[in-house]
């Protein structure tokens, strides 16, 4: 696929090591059938059934029916809710336009079931009845300890699964000739996952015995999924227990066609909130192969980013297309941040996020969630800074954060330069000073640069303080004190550079 240029939708400035770049339940029957109205102007009703059939098929949609025709319909206006017994979610992983198909009075959402039993589902939508409703969705449980039984995958769904003691289970999925398919597996080899078994994955041709080389009792499929190449017909992949002590759990396991899927792993890095205020949440994209990071940049169209009060909310889009002209990594540390600035946001409140790569053909996976620091209140005012003037900072406490402000004026360059543990200028011991964090915003909600002092001494603050250029107007430094507070202190410093 062609390298494919990338165009902000947004303008992002960073500065990168010193150097600027500028309610309720309605009563429902178990399938779906209302118990009532919410009456008032939302006076279109519904019901709602799932396919699929308890522990033989896999439930796959859900089907709406209204009281009357809804021409406008939208996949943001449904949401699914898990609850003690069921999960679901809405299949991002097709194209957009089959996620939600029909019109009039019978539409059809797309979902993934990731355990079978009650789920609730509501519609916020003008003119629709409030409330959520229960629907039972269903998974295949049927034992399939050999290939005879194997669980048919369908491309791009994740399909959930449990393994213990000395278990094998089965899957397969036809291969199209001339098409190079991933395998990926979702266990508890994923740092960040909620999956609890331990999986060996092993795939065959057709015959069920010829073993295809790329996946011969494969581990860690999740950010390195393993490729079928060369096959056609039926592949077989068979899912073993290999925790060390048996126990076994749960996992997920799909297959997909890469040229339909962004090919980025995308992991949470962090989610900073300012006082102005903001919160800038960062991402790292990185290539699902360590080889062809151009490929990975050419299988993405942009971002979206999800958000929820609580960890395990119900994350709703809020933004879309702020990717900036991103170049992937081949690993955690060197892969490019994505950006995402969130301005709706209150003081005191903290917020949850996640972010999907997205292209033409579809969503890929939800990044897991990473949670923002609380947004601190507008007040007290951030200390002034005068330029030339050195400041002395004592924090207290351990995360004790600082706010400084200084004015810049168009056209001129400024150096921020600090003192922290990392230096030793002038013979100073460094047990005098705090192990600090620096970050520099703007007021206009764009963040300019964000400088940590890492524990290995390899940024100072003060041999390359942080360059602010092309910036008119307040800029905001923020100080967070990374190590014990007491007897330790900090120095900063802003200067006027002359070009």
């Amino acid at each position: 696929m062609a390298n494919k240029k990338f165009w902000p939708a947004m303008l992002i400035t960073a500065l990168v090591f010193g150097t600027a770049i500028i309610g309720c339940d309605t009563g429902t029957t178990s399938n779906g059938t209302p118990g009532g109205s919410a009456g008032g102007s939302n006076d279109i009703t519904y019901t709602v059934e799932a396919d699929g059939k308890a522990d033989e098929v896999t439930s796959t949609e859900l089907t709406f029916s209204f009281s009357k025709a809804v021409s406008d319909l939208g996949v943001g206006d449904i949401k699914i809710y898990d609850t003690d017994t069921g999960a679901a979610k809405i299949n991002t992983s097709k194209p957009i336009k089959e996620i939600l198909t029909g019109g009039e009075t019978s539409w059809t959402l797309s979902v993934t079931i990731n355990t079978a039993g009650k789920i609730r589902v509501s519609i916020d939508k003008d003119g629709i009845e409030r409330g959520r409703k229960t629907v039972i969705v269903h998974q295949n449980t049927a034992p399939n300890l050999t290939k005879d039984d194997a669980i048919t995958l369908t491309g791009n769904q994740w399909q959930a699964g449990s393994i213990y003691a000395e278990e094998t289970k089965w899957y397969k999925f036809d291969a199209e000739n001339g098409v190079d398919y991933l395998v990926q597996w979702d266990d508890s080899s994923h740092r960040f996952g909620d999956y609890t078994a331990w999986l060996r994955v092993t795939a065959y041709e057709s015959d069920g015995e010829t073993n295809i080389p790329a996946i011969n009792g494969a581990y860690d499929g999740y950010s390195m999924p393993r490729t079928v190449s060369g096959v056609s017909g039926t592949v077989y992949l068979k899912v073993q227990n290999y925790s060390s002590d048996l126990s076994g759990g749960t996992y997920a396991i799909r297959f997909y066609d890469p040229a339909s899927m962004p090919q980025v792993f995308i992991r949470p890095a962090s989610a900073r909130a300012t006082i102005i205020p903001y919160v800038a949440v960062k991402w790292n994209a990185i290539p699902l192969s360590d080889e062809d990071s151009d490929a990975a940049k050419a299988s993405v169209t942009g971002f979206r980013v999800y958000r929820s009060n609580t960890e395990k909310g119900n994350y709703i889009q809020i933004g879309e297309d702020f990717i900036t002209d991103f170049n992937p990594g081949g690993g955690y540390n060197d892969a490019e941040k994505v950006i995402y600035y969130d301005k709706n946001v209150t003081a005191g409140n903290t917020y949850w996020y996640k972010v999907a790569a997205y292209n033409s053909t579809g969503e890929g996976e939800l990044s897991d969630s990473i949670e923002s620091e609380a947004v601190p209140a507008p007040t007290p005012e951030p200390q002034p800074l005068t330029i030339e003037t050195e400041k002395t900072g004592n924090p207290t406490e351990s995360g004790q954060v600082d706010w400084y402000k200084f004015e810049a004026v168009n056209g001129k360059t400024y150096k921020v330069q600090w003192q922290s543990l990392m230096d030793n200028h002038l013979g100073f011991a460094q047990g005098n000073y705090a192990y600090i964090n620096v970050s520099v915003f703007t007021d206009d909600e764009e963040l300019v640069n964000c400088l940590e002092s890492y524990a290995d001494g390899s940024l100072s603050g003060y041999t390359t303080p942080a360059t602010v250029s092309g910036v008119s107007g307040p800029v905001y430094i923020r100080v967070e004190n990374r190590g014990q507070g007491g007897t330790w202190i900090y120095t900063i410093k802003v200067y006027e550079v002359n070009d």
